[in-house]
């Protein structure tokens, strides 16, 4: 293995040489003798991997980045959501195979990468769908690293190349307060039937899918909760919820209410026809069937327009429930735990810059502790000076260089004896004698 600066065509560049454990020849060329030197550590890293754990399957080490996206979206068929594989697999065949289909997966380089994403932005994509180009990169990199084909993953960009992706300032947008109560007026009066709807995605924060999925079986009214445990995709497929994992969410009590009136009509009308396979889901439609995801997005611009907002999402419902509860200053803790986050700095990462910020007081805090401190220990030092004033002098006595601490016994003293004044004053005018 070794580095040099390249020469010809690569000149101006540094040239990582090495033979891996099959004993074929590959070389790398980096902009800085840096990038060559930490990729050299990488690579020998993974040349002892190889010889310790064995060399990759042969019909992988040859592939390229096109057919071994196709094998990964195949084998991932069984463990992602239905509508996570629709995603991958059409990032991928649109804007990846196109042009990195023929390189070998070894060769891609995060300056190709880079450049993809920089091209992707200037044709005008939008910074979600780049940031999504740009996790189906890094997804089928990890699994070549895991089979042994690849040594880094180039999608893992710097934060400069990170800044075209999904930015947490830019994509959330709640709704104020005043817009909230105008949104919600303007649906219990226009649209009754969906009102109970997006009361529970401003009061409760649950996402829309999670919403639609919702049973009657789910919904605690006595307790003012609910189970949050499965979502419903855009074809009404039933899915596990995002994190895989169910969770408690706690009901206020205007959308108890809504909920408990919701479902005495829904028992009043218990003896109309509907279908079996649908019969406890909380929100349907006329036909007894779950709420259509598009539909909803329909009627919230409608309501939204009705109530003189414009520019937001369904999904901001959400966003406006954990922005609006944060400014209340609710603990971090409780709004992650209804939003479903796993770790608070996840709710903290989106949504910081709504916590209420009072630094004048909180600064002021240390002042109030600072100045009764300063009173107190006045207080100690005026004592300590009144004590010394009136200490007796005891004329005749030791010279002050001597203690008159009467804890220190002279020598040959009982170590329990206690200390006379009138006995220490009687020995001194004899010595002075």
């Amino acid at each position: 293995m070794a580095i040099y600066p390249g020469t010809g065509k690569k000149a101006g560049t540094w040239v990582v040489d090495l033979y891996d454990a099959a004993g074929v020849r590959h070389r790398y060329f980096h902009a800085t003798k840096k990038e060559a030197r930490k990729l050299e550590d990488q690579l020998r890293v993974e040349k002892w991997r190889q010889q310790r754990e064995g060399l990759p399957l042969p019909e992988l080490r040859d592939m390229s980045v096109g057919e071994y996206g196709e094998r990964w979206l195949r084998e991932s068929a069984s463990r992602l959501k239905a509508r996570t594989l629709r995603s991958y697999t059409g990032l991928f065949r649109v804007h990846i195979a196109p042009v990195f289909g023929q390189m070998k997966v070894a060769q891609l380089h995060r300056s190709h990468v880079k450049r993809l994403l920089v091209e992707k932005h200037e044709q005008g994509l939008s910074k979600d769908t780049i940031r999504l180009i740009r996790a189906t990169i890094s997804a089928i990199y990890a699994a070549a690293i895991d089979d042994g084909v690849a040594i880094v993953n180039p999608a893992t960009l710097p934060r400069r190349a990170k800044a075209l992706g999904r930015s947490p300032k830019t994509d959330i947008r709640p709704l104020s307060e005043t817009e909230l109560a105008a949104f919600l007026s303007a649906a219990e009066r226009e649209d009754p039937t969906h009102y109970p709807f997006f009361l529970l995605l401003a009061r409760a924060g649950v996402r829309p899918g999670e919403a639609r999925a919702l049973k009657w079986s789910d919904v605690d009214l006595a307790n003012r909760k609910l189970t949050v445990a499965h979502s419903l995709s855009e074809e009404n497929e039933i899915e596990d919820a995002k994190t895989r994992a169910s969770r408690y969410v706690h009901l206020s009590q205007e959308l108890m209410q809504t909920l408990g009136r919701l479902r005495a009509e829904r028992e009043r009308k218990a003896a109309e026809p509907r279908c079996d396979a649908w019969q406890d889901w909380v929100f349907v439609n006329g036909r007894s069937r779950p709420f259509d995801d598009s539909r909803i997005r329909k009627r919230f611009r409608r309501l939204a327009k009705l109530a003189g907002i414009a520019s937001h999402r369904v999904y901001d419902l959400r966003h406006t429930f954990a922005t609006l509860l944060l400014s209340k200053s609710a603990p971090i803790t409780c709004v992650a735990s209804q939003l479903g986050h796993a770790n608070p700095t996840t709710t903290l990462r989106w949504y910081a810059r709504w916590l209420p910020s009072d630094a004048a007081r909180y600064v002021d805090f240390l002042d109030t502790v600072s100045g009764r401190d300063r009173r107190q220990i006045g207080a100690i030092n005026d004592l300590e000076e009144l004590d010394e004033e009136k200490t007796p002098d005891f004329t005749g006595g030791p010279s002050e260089t001597r203690t008159p601490d009467p804890l220190i016994k002279s020598k040959g003293q009982a170590p329990n004896a206690r200390y006379d004044p009138e006995r220490s004053s009687t020995k001194s005018r004899k010595r002075a004698s």
